[in-house]
């Protein structure tokens, strides 16, 4: 059944939009607990997808392994890195790489082949490092300026992590954004680990798209 609401965006709707998948969740927010709501806005941010740095040489290619410490000197493009669209697929059974947000996919995973995401440990070091810069931050202002400011601490940098695949080869990635990582880390588990939940995303985005375009 499609309520007035989808009827009357159904023109606009599209499973690409951010749009999409707000008016989805108001529309059947009661079928979600607390816990599946949160993993639904985590898989909508996969579906819509993020920029990022992928490994486009194999690892036996005389190429400079990217060093976080190294990065200003030796940024990704140097490294065998280039920047490609990456997203899941609306079946979430995919990760679709394209070469820019409008182009058209060139490489496809299969989420099934992911065996486990890899965080190396010198990227959780930085982040532990961030994280104790900004309480610092609030402390001073807490005490010195007697007042404690929205001001967000920048997440902007480079956090290099990789999926271990099921035959061995890795799918090296590089995040300009500790969230984006997060992102892709928790969400890739999610689906992996979360069949009965992606199920049931799955159908409610599937009738709803189906609903809307009859």
């Amino acid at each position: 059944q499609v309520t007035d609401r989808v009827a009357l965006h159904k023109k606009s709707l599209s499973w690409t939009s951010p749009s999409f998948w707000q008016n989805l969740y108001q529309l059947h927010s009661s079928l979600f607990t607390q816990s599946e709501a949160s993993t639904y806005h985590l898989l909508t941010k996969l579906l819509l997808g993020h920029t990022l740095y992928k490994k486009s040489t194999p690892d036996h290619c005389k190429t400079r392994q990217f060093d976080l410490a190294r990065s200003r000197e030796y940024p990704p493009e140097r490294c065998g890195y280039e920047a490609r669209y990456l997203s899941v697929s609306r079946s979430l059974k995919h990760i679709v790489i394209r070469q820019n947000k409008e182009g058209k996919s060139f490489y496809t995973v299969a989420v099934e082949l992911v065996r486990r995401p890899v965080v190396p440990q010198q990227v959780a070091e930085a982040v532990r490092t961030q994280r104790k810069m900004m309480e610092e931050e609030q402390e001073f202002e807490s005490l010195v300026l007697g007042k404690l400011t929205a001001k967000k601490h920048s997440e902007e940098g480079y956090y290099p992590f990789y999926f271990e695949m099921a035959d061995g080869e890795k799918l090296s990635l590089i995040a300009t954004e500790y969230s984006v990582l997060k992102t892709w880390v928790m969400g890739i588990n999610e689906i992996v680990s979360n069949k009965k939940f992606v199920e049931k995303f799955r159908s409610i985005a599937e009738e709803t798209l189906y609903s809307a375009a009859n």
